[in-house]
């Protein structure tokens, strides 16, 4: 047994050699190549489920599968950001059926029917010469009572376009934009008596086919000045005969020095223009849409746009708490830029003696040119520091008093917003600082923002405006006119 056990055992070690190597072959490693098809292949069956599944979503929700589901797509479009903006049809249709209707009830009261007509001649003007032509121009039909007729808010004088490139194409606008979209223009004749009477553009072009025509320099300065309250006018302008009167290169007041504009303040201001100046629907609606991201009501409060209207001063009264400022950038540093030169002064109604930051080009004489430019450009385009520092002081002043909500009316890039919004919240003390890039605008309210914002500034505790800008003008004559206290309108 031992032997053949011993045999037994020469024959295992003899063969273990030859399965030594057979034993390690099968448990070596399978080849790289072998390994990595594998996996490849899983990827490319998962990867091409994954594409025929998009393939497959692709088709069911394409725009014509849509179409065949649910009917006609624009239904469910959104309109806030289409591609063309709104043309105001429905109020350029009811400016013209309102006026229609005015007319017909004036004849029936025996007013006369004579017309006054001053054709838009600045396109893409801002809103402040807009405004204060708008004002202005009234009155002067009011004095000599003639039917004010209104010229839309115009970009561009090529009456065939609907439609304009702005900021070098980034966007189109419409190319104009109906006064009534803006203001309480033409308002039915019956609703307020107050109501200055006008009538839209179409019904000129009808009753009046062939209006006289006179030159602007035809009549006397005190018109183009605006000076009609303290003086007459001339036979030819003031003529009754002449049903319908159209003034051609009128001059404008945009760039006024304020003398010429205050001198008509004591007339202008008691009159109905101002007295039941009221804003459009769709300003109104734009206002309440944003009033809880302008100035958080603090106790509940009816809509604005709920009220019925009585008049100027009882419907816009201050907003207790809130700051406004007009901060205007872009191009308007430019025109900053060429204000020392000349010497400028306030432009406008800024020019208010009695306001607390006047203004007086004649202090500056003794200075140097370097000197004079840092003043013009300190009040007129500010930088971040220099806007928080005068923010500080009007803050401490009597009228400043419980000031919490900021909200700033700029043209300015986001990213220079965002960072002077940081730097008045560092300031401490403030609820809300807003800005106009926080604004939640309808497709048609985005076209008339800078309305919305004169609305807010006129409410505002307190107002810090641009004394050479005619929008803080307007904003400052507003808010003299609805009684609000002359310490409570700033400049920088």
């Amino acid at each position: 047994m031992q032997g053949r056990s011993r045999i037994q055992d020469l024959r295992e070690r003899r063969e273990l050699p030859r399965l030594l190597p057979l034993q390690q072959e099968d448990v070596r490693p399978r080849s790289g190549f072998r390994f990595f098809s594998r996996r490849y292949a899983k990827c490319s069956i998962s990867l091409l489920l994954i594409l025929c599944a998009l393939v497959l979503l692709a088709q069911l929700y394409s725009p014509e599968a849509i179409e065949h589901l649910y009917g006609d797509m624009r239904v469910y479009a959104p309109t806030e950001h289409s591609k063309l903006p709104s043309l105001f049809v429905k109020y350029s249709e009811d400016e013209q059926r309102t006026s229609k209707e005015n007319l017909l009830r004036w004849k029936e009261q025996g007013l006369q029917e004579r017309y006054l007509r001053l054709p838009a001649r600045r396109q893409r003007s801002g809103w402040g010469p807009f405004m204060q032509e708008l004002i202005l121009n009234t009155y002067l039909a009011n004095r000599i009572d003639r039917i004010f007729v209104l010229d839309n808010f115009t970009w561009h004088e090529d009456g065939w376009m609907d439609y304009v490139d702005h900021r070098q194409g980034q966007y189109s606008m419409p190319v104009q934009i109906p006064v009534s979209a803006v203001i309480r223009a033409v308002t039915p004749a019956g609703v307020d008596p107050q109501m200055i009477r006008a009538v839209g553009k179409d019904l000129w072009d009808e009753a009046c086919p062939r209006g006289r025509m006179v030159h602007g320099l035809e009549a006397p300065p005190v018109v183009g000045r605006h000076l009609q309250a303290s003086m007459p006018l001339k036979e030819d302008v003031s003529d009754s005969r002449s049903q319908c009167l159209e003034l051609y290169e009128f001059p404008s007041t945009s760039n006024d020095m304020g003398s010429t504009l205050l001198d008509i303040w004591p007339t202008l201001s008691n009159s109905s223009i101002l007295t039941h100046f009221g804003w459009s629907p769709l300003v109104e609606l734009a206002f309440d849409m944003n009033r809880e991201l302008i100035a958080p009501v603090t106790d509940l409060e009816p809509y604005l746009s709920s009220l019925p209207f009585t008049n100027s001063s009882d419907r816009y009264r201050p907003i207790p708490g809130l700051l406004s400022l007009h901060v205007p950038r872009g191009i308007y540093q430019d025109y900053c830029r060429g204000l020392a030169p000349g010497s400028q002064g306030f432009t406008g109604f800024n020019a208010f003696p009695s306001f607390p930051d006047v203004f007086d080009p004649a202090k500056l004489a003794h200075l140097g040119e370097a000197a004079r430019t840092a003043v013009y450009h300190r009040r007129c385009y500010p930088i971040i520091q220099e806007i928080v520092r005068r923010v500080d002081i009007v803050r401490h002043t009597e009228a400043g008093k419980g000031l919490r909500d900021v909200y700033i009316m700029t043209n300015a890039p986001t990213p220079w917003v965002l960072e002077l919004k940081t730097a008045l919240r560092r300031m401490g003390g403030w609820a809300s600082v807003s800005s106009t890039r926080d604004l939640v605008l309808s497709r048609e309210q985005r076209y008339v923002k800078q309305a919305v914002e004169m609305l807010v500034a006129q409410r505002a505790q307190v107002f810090i405006g641009n004394g050479f800008s005619t929008m803080s003008g307007q904003v400052g004559m507003l808010r003299v006119a609805n009684g609000l206290l002359v310490e409570s309108t700033r400049h920088w």
